[in-house]
């Protein structure tokens, strides 16, 4: 009992010492608590006083230029306070329940900082270890070096899982998609991985290494709502347009592969490297060329543009039917059908048959098969006829000599 009075006495001296309040306002009760301020202690020590103004408060405790302050809902350190600094023990606040404020008289959250905005040197809260540093204010987070999150964890990490959407490249920029990236110039995004990368640019996409789409074999789809897509060149005019190298025989703009069949393609030419080139040898359906106008060559580049077809070699066909006029007025009345004498005369002048055109426009113009056709029949014709008239004469010869 006596060293728990001893005690006490000590303890109300150095408070009475450190508070300059005068001894008779005090109390020294034998039960163990003490009172300062107060005849009615609740606790072992008690001090009811002034309230903490920054330079005094109800408790002052000063050790050198060092000072503490405490009154009934706060505590001050004069130059810092500093929880823990020698023994650097843990340090535990609100244990069993609520908040911590920093900046501000009250919180709403666990922990609450109210300070200033994040200037790129210092925010409301900043992190440091070693030569690192985090800035964080009210909507900004800045690290001084790299900013990492999971670095060593390396756990999932989820943003907006709730909406939201995350916007990198201006703090003053609205994002309009889960995730936009915005940037004036150059790559704004890159992809890498040991030895290939991919560079993103507001309109173009860039790779060290082969740029695939889909390797795992699903279809994809482009301008499925409109629009136009280019290979080699910016601002495509069809829906699907390529620029590329001209056709060499081995490579071309564009090459189709199937299997051992290769077929190349360029801006006027198309080649099959193998087995021959096939239009609708499966579907078996009609082939249309230059519907609307213009000719086909083949052995040629230079088709003729009277003829729909120029061929410049032979041609092997089991069938072939030509649309023509026929000749069949050379057996209607009236037609005039010349006398041998006169075509004697013309074949005599001009080296061929009337009507017939001579070698030398063969050689120039060809043979229209269906006109020479036409004629070769009317030269028939009338052939018939001369025999017809050489038969009645003979005829009448004959009766006449009976």
């Amino acid at each position: 009992m006596k060293k728990t009075n001893l005690l006490v006495f000590a303890i109300t001296y150095m408070a009475l010492t450190l508070t300059n309040v005068n001894a008779q306002s005090n109390v020294f009760p034998a039960s163990g608590k003490v009172g300062i301020g107060t005849t009615t202690p609740t606790s072992t020590l008690q001090v009811v006083g002034m309230t903490n103004n920054g330079s005094d408060a109800s408790l002052k405790i000063l050790t050198g230029f060092q000072g503490l302050l405490l009154d009934g809902n706060g505590m001050d350190g004069l130059t810092s306070l500093t929880i823990n600094g020698v023994t650097k023990k843990n340090a535990t606040i609100c244990p069993n329940g609520g908040n911590v404020a920093i900046g501000a008289p009250a919180g709403n959250s666990r922990l609450y900082v109210l300070g200033t905005a994040n200037d790129g040197t210092n925010a409301a809260f900043k992190l440091q270890s070693g030569t690192n540093t985090l800035l964080m204010d009210g909507n900004t987070m800045d690290a001084n070096a790299h900013f990492w999150i999971n670095k060593i964890s390396k756990k999932n990490v989820s943003i907006c899982s709730h909406g939201g959407n995350v916007g990198i490249g201006t703090f003053t920029w609205t994002p309009s998609a889960k995730l936009e990236v915005y940037g004036i110039t150059g790559t704004i995004l890159k992809v890498s991985g040991p030895t290939e990368s991919m560079d993103i640019k507001p309109r173009s996409i860039n790779t060290v290494g082969t740029f695939e789409l889909n390797n795992s074999g699903a279809d994809i789809s482009m301008c499925s709502n409109g629009g136009k897509v280019s290979v080699g060149k910016n601002s495509p005019t069809s829906t699907f347009e390529i620029n590329g190298m001209g056709n060499d025989g081995t490579n071309a703009t564009l090459k189709l592969i199937a299997g051992d069949q290769t077929m190349i393609l360029d801006g006027n030419e198309i080649d099959a490297l193998s087995g021959g080139l096939y239009l609708n040898s499966n579907s078996h359906k009609k082939v249309i060329l230059c519907k609307n106008g213009g000719s086909v060559g083949i052995g040629t580049d230079t088709p003729s543009s009277s003829y729909k077809l120029s061929v410049n070699g032979g041609i092997r066909a089991k069938e072939v039917v030509v649309e023509a006029g026929w000749s069949d007025f050379v057996f209607e009345k009236g037609y005039d059908l010349k006398s041998l004498g006169e075509v004697e005369e013309f074949i005599n002048k001009n080296g061929h048959l009337p009507e017939i055109p001579n070698a030398e426009e063969i050689a120039e113009n060809g043979v229209n098969l269906g006109e020479i056709e036409s004629k070769l029949l009317m030269k028939i014709e009338e052939l018939t006829l001369y025999i017809i008239d050489q038969n009645k004469r003979l005829t009448k010869l004959e009766q006449h000599n009976r």
